[in-house]
């Protein structure tokens, strides 16, 4: 039996989730990854164990997860509890470059976790190209530089400094 770990770029994605809309953001940590997910940040150890089979510790706890793609939906069994997940963009997912600096439409910058907005280097009608920084967020005493996802023309900025943010809130929006 072959592991690999999986430690992929750092993504947010949507999905439908058993009905609800369910905002995901993953991003490697020192021990695997850090999900985002139902408004908690969860360390997570992932491995691949062969072609959709993964086993999971989170929690202090090891999970088996088997998942299939179906037609853009992924069919879940994760400890003998099967569940489906629709991702809303699933370029995102397979991680290709069209779903984030040649979309169309509004791109918000979302707060990746709780924390204070320490600088904003944009305001709304400035120019900004795809990767650059525009919010400098501070969280568990770390200072972090969000970017773009896209180049565009920031449309909206949402915080003032020293503001405290929520995980998932828009804080800039480039269209």
């Amino acid at each position: 039996m072959t592991k690999s770990r999986i430690s992929p770029h750092r993504f947010s994605l949507e999905v439908l989730l058993e009905g609800q809309l369910e905002k995901i953001s993953v991003q490697p940590s020192p021990s695997g990854l850090q999900v985002f997910l139902r408004n908690q940040w969860v360390d997570m150890d992932v491995a691949k164990i062969s072609d959709n089979v993964y086993s999971l510790i989170f929690n202090g706890q090891s999970h088996h997860a088997v998942i299939s793609d179906v037609d853009e939906v992924l069919e879940i069994v994760a400890d003998g509890i099967s569940f489906q997940a629709t991702v809303l963009d699933a370029r995102q997912l397979r991680g290709d470059s069209s779903s984030s600096g040649n979309r169309t439409g509004p791109s918000p910058v979302l707060a990746p976790m709780p924390g204070k907005i320490v600088r904003i280097l944009v305001a709304a009608g400035d120019s900004v190209r795809e990767g650059q920084g525009v919010i400098v967020i501070e969280a568990m005493k770390m200072q972090n530089e969000l970017k773009t996802t896209k180049a565009g023309t920031v449309e909206q900025v949402n915080v003032v400094e020293n503001q405290t943010v929520n995980a998932g809130e828009s804080l800039v929006v480039v269209q």
